[in-house]
This record gives C-alpha cells, sequence and structure tokens, in this order.
C-alpha cells in the first residue's frame, strides 16, 4: 500500500492541492502588507490626522466666529465682543490682535487673546474716523488673517445735558 498524497487521491502536485506553488510567499505577502499600512498611518500622521481626529492643534483650522462692536463717542472706546462661534484658544491661537488704524495712518496694536470665548470684550481707545480689525494668527501660521472690521464713525459727537440749563 502506498502512503503520501498520492494515496489520498492527489496527484502530489501541489498547486492543485491550494499550496503555494509558483505565488507569492505568505511571509512575503505579510511583510508587504504590514509596510503598506505603516507607511500609511505615518503618512495620516505626518499630515495632522491625529489632530484632525481628537481636536488637538489647529491642522488647517481656522476659527469662525462673530464679532460685534460697541462704541461710545462720549468716551472714544470701542469694545469688542466675541458673540459666539468658535473659541481663540491656546490650542489653535497663537495671537489674536486689534489693530487700530488711527486717521493720520498710526496705528496701534492691542493684544486681546488667546483666551478669547463667547461673550468676551475687550474695551480700546479709537478716535473718530479710525478702523479696527480684529486680526488671527494660528499656532503654526505664518500669516494674519482679519476675521473681523469695524468703522468708527468720522462724525464728532456733540452732546448737550438739557438737565443742566439754567433758564
Amino acid at each position: 500500500m502506498r502512503s503520501g498524497p498520492e494515496s489520498a487521491g492527489g496527484s502530489g502536485d501541489e498547486t492543485e492541492r491550494g499550496g503555494s506553488g509558483d505565488g507569492w510567499p505568505v511571509g512575503t505577502v505579510l511583510v508587504l502588507l504590514l509596510y503598506v499600512a505603516l507607511a500609511g498611518a505615518g503618512s495620516w500622521l505626518a499630515l495632522g490626522g491625529y489632530d484632525a481626529l481628537t481636536g488637538h492643534g489647529d491642522w488647517d483650522h481656522t476659527p469662525s466666529a462673530v464679532f460685534e462692536y460697541e462704541y461710545d463717542p462720549w468716551r472714544n472706546e470701542l469694545t469688542v465682543v466675541h458673540a459666539g462661534g468658535d473659541h481663540y484658544l491656546a490650542e489653535n491661537t497663537d495671537r489674536l490682535v486689534v489693530v487700530v488704524t488711527r486717521p493720520d495712518g498710526r496705528t496701534e496694536n492691542h493684544t486681546i487673546g488667546p483666551p478669547f470665548t463667547t461673550c468676551d470684550t475687550y474695551t480700546l481707545r479709537a478716535p473718530p474716523g479710525s478702523t479696527a480689525e480684529v486680526r488671527w494668527r494660528g499656532p503654526s501660521e505664518d500669516r494674519w488673517l482679519v476675521p473681523g472690521e469695524f468703522e468708527v464713525p468720522s462724525t464728532a459727537v456733540t452732546a448737550t445735558n438739557d438737565d443742566c440749563s439754567r433758564g
């Protein structure tokens, strides 16, 4: 009696029974798959995938917020109000600055954050005819973006107090 593959009804040809034959060895295929997976994971991490997944870092995310402005003409004071939207935190903001450009062209910089979150306010002096720009710079940005701008009315305000008049 014969023993071996031919006695079990096979021809002895490993290829017919699902053996490796001329194909890739299983070990080589596994190493290639592992290499592709590691390369993909490395690229994902290098491009900020972890930050995007966890919400850490700015990963190409510019905060979007609404700013409102209140101007007191008697005091020449402008109040910048964070009226809603994304918060400006250390994780997504290097600097948040209000740049006031006076009518004579001089500028003043006022750093207001981070943090600067919903309902936070910042008050500064701004004469009539000035322009105020809120400028944002992210932690890895080399440029400034302007998410808000306000023009102070150029007319001088005069007030009268009728309670003080004698007549």
